[in-house]
């Protein structure tokens, strides 16, 4: 895949005509010829472009998640080869059904975790059970937590580490917990 360099122009023809001067080998050195899909490829890798992840989970895949000893994960976003994966923004939405009473979530939160080349589950966003217990009490149909990242502090990206969702053990997420929709802003910074 070619780089479109940023400070060059641009001409258009249709590919089909010859763009090579044939007279000048001089004229021909400084010129580098593009297609479309190398703009693309170039547009589409830009470290500052976000892309976004949206994952629904149901009651019973994070009651799954929760009974499993220490916590359950499940990876939600692979690592990019010779790339960071920055998550940005976080939203969590709650899903709600069965309206009227429900039983509390006792402590424990769902987190977005990531590895770095020193940390195994560094967390990079939580959901805590007192907001969750908040929306179940005060909603009706459907509430978002909005999380910016990171958690707290600064934070250190390492290449081709996948982000993960971690349950922690032993939430029951009551019926009126319907679902989860999990949307993360995020954007892969190259090497």
């Amino acid at each position: 895949m070619a780089t479109v360099p940023s400070d060059q122009k641009f001409h258009t023809v249709p590919g089909f005509v010859e763009t090579d001067n044939q007279g000048s080998a001089t004229a021909n050195n400084n010129r580098d010829i593009y297609t479309m899909q190398d703009i693309i490829d170039t547009y589409s890798t830009a470290p500052f472009l976000y892309q976004e992840y949206v994952g629904t989970f149901t009651r019973a895949d994070l009651n799954a998640l929760a009974a499993i000893p220490g916590g359950g994960v499940t990876q939600i976003i692979a690592g990019v080869p010779s790339k960071s994966l920055i998550i940005e923004e976080t939203y969590w939405t709650v899903n709600i059904n069965n309206p009227g009473s429900y039983t509390p979530l006792t402590p424990g939160d769902i987190n977005i975790i990531q590895a770095t080349a020193t940390t195994g589950n560094l967390n990079v966003s939580t959901f805590p059970h007192e907001r969750i217990n908040q929306i179940l009490n005060a909603e009706t149909d459907q509430a978002t937590y909005f999380r910016d990242v990171p958690v707290s502090g600064n934070r250190v990206y390492s290449l081709n580490k996948p982000t993960r969702l971690k349950v922690s053990p032993n939430l029951v997420f009551p019926p009126r917990f319907d679902s989860l929709v999990l949307r993360l802003k995020y954007r892969t910074i190259p090497l």
